[in-house]
C-alpha cells in the first residue's frame, strides 16, 4: 500500500491545524498590541494637545489683561465701540488656532444685587421685576432668587421657595442661602425651565460684589428695566452709538433721561459709565482637542487685572 498509515495522516492534519491556530492567535495578539500602542500614542497626543491648548488659553488671559490696562490708561469710560470689545478672530498658532472675546459684565443684571445685607434690595428688585416682565417671564422667578440667596428660611409669598420645597423634589437639595456663585445656579431655582434659563441668560450675570450698571454697555432690555419705555431705550442706544457717555452726567443730561427723571419714572441710582468686571472667552483648537475657557476678570483701577475664576469645556 502506498503512503503513510491513516493514523499518521490524521496526526499530521491535527498538527497542521494546531500550527494554524497558533499562528492565528499570534497574529491576533500582535494586532492587539499594535492597536494598544497606537491608542496610547493617540492618548498621549491628546494629553499633549490638551495641555498646549490650556497654556494658550492662559496666554489669552495675558492678552486680555494688557488690553484692559491699556483701555484704562486711555479712557475713564467703557463702551461697546472700544477696542476691548472687538475680539480676536481665529488666529493661526503652531498646530492649531486661537480666538478670544471680552465681554463687559456690568451691562447685565447682577443677581447678587437683589439682596442688601439681611433684606432684599428694593431698587434692584424693582428693576429685576421690570426685566422679567419685559422678557414675558413670571415674577415668581425674582422671589425664588431672593429666597435662594437670603440667609433665612422664610418663603417670599407669591412664588418663593426654601428648603421645604427643594427637599421634596424627586432629587432633593437645599436652598443655597448665600450669594450666587455662578449663573448656572438658576437651573436649580423653582420655576426655571431650560427655556426660561435660555431667555434669561443673556441678560444676567453673577458677580462677587454688588455692582453698578454700565449704561454704555447695557442692552435695551436692561435700559427698560431701569424704568424706560422701549422707545426711550432705543433713543438712548442711538445717542450712545454716536457718542458714548464719558460721564454719568452726559447720560442723565440726555433729554429723554432728564424728562424721565423729572417725571419720577426713572431712578439714576447705582449707574455708571465704566466697568470693573469682564468675562474672557478663549477658544483653542489644537490637533483633535478643542478647548473653550471662560475667565472672570476684575480690573482694579488702572494698575491691576485679577483672574477671579475659570471654567472650561471641550467640544
Amino acid at each position: 500500500m502506498n503512503g503513510a498509515p491513516a493514523s499518521h495522516r490524521r496526526q499530521g492534519g491535527i498538527a497542521l491545524l494546531m500550527v494554524m491556530v497558533i499562528v492565528a492567535l499570534a497574529t491576533l495578539l500582535a494586532t492587539e498590541l499594535v492597536r494598544q500602542q497606537q491608542l496610547q500614542v493617540h492618548r498621549g497626543g491628546n494629553l499633549l494637545h490638551g495641555d498646549q491648548a490650556f497654556e494658550y488659553a492662559l496666554g489669552g488671559e495675558v492678552w486680555a489683561r494688557r488690553l484692559l490696562l491699556k483701555d484704562a490708561a486711555d479712557s475713564s469710560h467703557d463702551s461697546l465701540d472700544e477696542f476691548w470689545n472687538q475680539g480676536l478672530p481665529p488666529t493661526p498658532i503652531p498646530g492649531g488656532t486661537i480666538s478670544g472675546r471680552l465681554r463687559g459684565l456690568q451691562g447685565r443684571f447682577n443677581l447678587n444685587n437683589l439682596q442688601a445685607g439681611q433684606q432684599p434690595d428694593t431698587l434692584w428688585n424693582e428693576r429685576f421685576e421690570r426685566l422679567l416682565k419685559d422678557l414675558d417671564l413670571p415674577d415668581g422667578l425674582r422671589l425664588a432668587a431672593v429666597d435662594w440667596i437670603d440667609a433665612d428660611s422664610e418663603v417670599q409669598p407669591g412664588g418663593g421657595a426654601e428648603d421645604d420645597f427643594y427637599s421634596r423634589l424627586p432629587e432633593p437639595y437645599r436652598a443655597a442661602n448665600r450669594p450666587f456663585a455662578d449663573v448656572s445656579e438658576l437651573h436649580l431655582l423653582r420655576g426655571v425651565s431650560s427655556e426660561i434659563y435660555a431667555t434669561l441668560l443673556p441678560q444676567v450675570t453673577v458677580l462677587p460684589d454688588k455692582t453698578q450698571l454700565n449704561v454704555n454697555t447695557a442692552p435695551g432690555e436692561m435700559l427698560q428695566a431701569l424704568g424706560l419705555s422701549s422707545a426711550e431705550a432705543e433713543a438712548v442706544i442711538a445717542a450712545r452709538d454716536k457718542t458714548p457717555f464719558k460721564t454719568l452726567d452726559a447720560f442723565t443730561g440726555l433729554p429723554v433721561i432728564a424728562a424721565a427723571i423729572d417725571g419720577g419714572d426713572f431712578d439714576d441710582s447705582a449707574l455708571t459709565v465704566s466697568s470693573e468686571y469682564f468675562e474672557l472667552e478663549v477658544a483653542v483648537a489644537m490637533g483633535d482637542q478643542r478647548l473653550v475657557q471662560y475667565s472672570l476678570l476684575k480690573r482694579d483701577g488702572k494698575d491691576t487685572v485679577t483672574v477671579l475664576a475659570r471654567r472650561r469645556r471641550g467640544w
